[in-house]
């Protein structure tokens, strides 16, 4: 439990109260028994499991989150000053809402949870017989790959860049699956990081990040994993696979407001080797071309055409430096009307010609 709640409190790195029904059993920076009571009365019970509350007060703002366990649902409630909030774009709060999330899963998956029960001075709500009680629940899915919303969790910290709390939440996922992939520990080991990669992967491009580059990325990392011989090689590979997928993630185009542009982001990254154009791309979406057009450019500051554009150029930029195709063939990769137009466009939004980008990267 200590660690759970250690694991919970940089996730969230605010003011935290936990409570079972109406008693505050956990508390951190929150030493008024009180304002906890109040806490849970305004805001705690409009909580669900699925639902974060929020209530604003005289300058802060408390969330609420229900956290299921066995035969009883936790209450977990997190304060924040306004002030600090009103610098925040919408990937701050879609970012700081999945911690919530992860962290009421954290707690309902707490097998040994201890309960003391934090009361006034009155001595009315006191309850001694709590306070030796341990809930222990033994009907829990424990396969990590299938906790969906830990993995937004760890993209939203990988997009933060907030590795000290992604070292140990990793640890949590490891332990939590505690299949047996082989008989030897060394090889084990190496299916479980192969598992958690594919987490990452699958992840990140369902946030928006282009497949291809997701792709690749794990293609070496699992090729670098495979070199491993020695356990003390795990940590500086885990080390650099964090950073890696963090360098990926802090590079996903901004999620827009409109759930119709990043649909159109996520289809141009997915189709980058076909032959994209507006109407096209509006088809697959089911609206006019036109007003997606309008949408786009509107929600980016760019026109639909010059993104898939830019997207193709930066493609062919990776495909230049990594391969050995010549010119006209990335031209009829990507799907440029000819090498000459292609060269012409790769110009203009590089600097480079084709030519020259492959001598100098």
């Amino acid at each position: 439990m200590p660690e759970t709640m250690t694991l919970v409190s940089k996730l969230l790195a605010y003011p935290y109260a936990l409570f079972k029904d109406d008693d505050c059993i956990l508390a951190s920076e929150i030493d008024n028994a009180y304002s906890l009571k109040s806490l849970m009365k305004h805001v705690g019970h409009e909580a669900t499991i699925d639902t974060i509350a929020l209530k604003y007060f005289r300058g802060f703002l408390f969330f609420a989150i229900k956290a299921p366990h066995q035969s009883t649902d936790y209450t977990l409630i997190t304060v924040l000053r306004e002030k600090k909030t009103k610098i925040w774009a919408d990937d701050d709060w879609q970012a700081f809402c999945k911690l919530m999330q992860t962290a009421a899963y954290l707690i309902s998956i707490e097998q040994h949870f201890p309960i003391q029960v934090i009361s006034d001075d009155t001595g009315t709500d006191k309850q001694p017989a709590l306070s030796n009680h341990t809930f222990i629940n033994h009907d829990i899915n424990t396969d990590f790959q299938d906790n969906y919303q830990l993995e937004l969790s760890l993209i939203a910290l990988l997009k933060k860049g907030n590795l000290q709390a992604i070292k140990p939440l990793l640890r949590k996922l490891i332990s939590i699956n505690q299949s047996k992939l082989s008989d030897d520990p060394l090889t084990n080991k190496k299916y479980k990081l192969v598992a958690f990669l594919t987490i990452l992967t699958r992840t990140s491009i369902k946030q928006g990040c282009s497949a291809n580059l997701a792709y690749r990325l794990s293609d070496s990392l699992i090729q670098a994993l495979d070199n491993l011989t020695a356990q003390e090689d795990f940590t500086l590979f885990t080390d650099h696979m964090l950073i890696e997928f963090s360098n990926l993630n802090s590079s996903i185009p901004n999620n827009y407001t409109s759930e119709l542009v990043n649909s159109a982001i996520v289809f141009i990254h997915a189709n980058l080797y076909e032959r994209l154009s507006n109407h096209e791309i509006a088809n697959c979406l089911s609206v006019h071309p036109a007003y997606l057009s309008s949408l786009f450019k509107k929600k980016t500051g760019s026109s639909l055409h010059h993104y898939i554009i830019s997207e193709k150029i930066s493609e062919a930029q990776y495909l230049l430096a990594n391969t050995d195709f010549s010119f006209s063939i990335i031209s009829e990769l990507l799907h440029f009307s000819n090498q000459s137009h292609f060269s012409k466009l790769f110009k203009s939004h590089t600097s480079y010609t084709p030519r020259e980008f492959r001598l100098w990267f």
